[in-house]
């Protein structure tokens, strides 16, 4: 039962998130992120710039990062990495954890800018991370 119910709890914070940037400002969604503050020196980095972090060392970070990922995979429609991002960052708050948000660009030639956003407790991954490979931190968010 406890897996089925983090599954949900995710499902229900992620479908929570995706619906609020859909149809409020983000004026209104950015509190949802966290507090913001400039971006240290390589803040953020992807996993190939960090050590590889044991998630075995925290059972509940690893849980939390479970129930995103399978929430992630099991859906079509959720293919929003800030509103998994929210949703990591509000479950770590409700078990609390002061998770960081972050938010990258993707530098490139084509017109367009792809963004990505990504989750961190201290050095340990929780959502978003594998994919922030190539990003550039714009934005941090702190949970305190």
């Amino acid at each position: 039962w406890r897996h089925q119910t983090l599954f949900l709890e995710a499902l229900g914070l992620v479908g929570f998130a995706w619906t609020a940037m859909r149809v409020l400002p983000f004026r209104w969604v950015r509190p949802l992120c966290g507090n913001p503050r400039t971006a240290g020196p390589g803040e953020g980095a992807p996993p190939a710039l960090r050590r590889r972090p044991d998630l075995r060392i925290d059972p509940a970070l690893r849980e939390v990062a479970w129930a995103l990922h399978m929430v992630h995979t099991r859906l079509r429609w959720d293919r929003s990495c800030l509103a998994r991002a929210i949703a990591g960052r509000i479950m770590l708050r409700r078990r609390g954890y002061a998770p960081t948000l972050y938010i990258g660009a993707l530098k490139s030639a084509a017109p367009d800018m792809r963004l990505h956003a990504w989750l961190f407790h201290h050095d340990v991954p929780v959502t978003g991370v594998r994919e922030a490979r190539g990003f550039t931190t714009l934005a941090v968010f702190d949970g305190d």
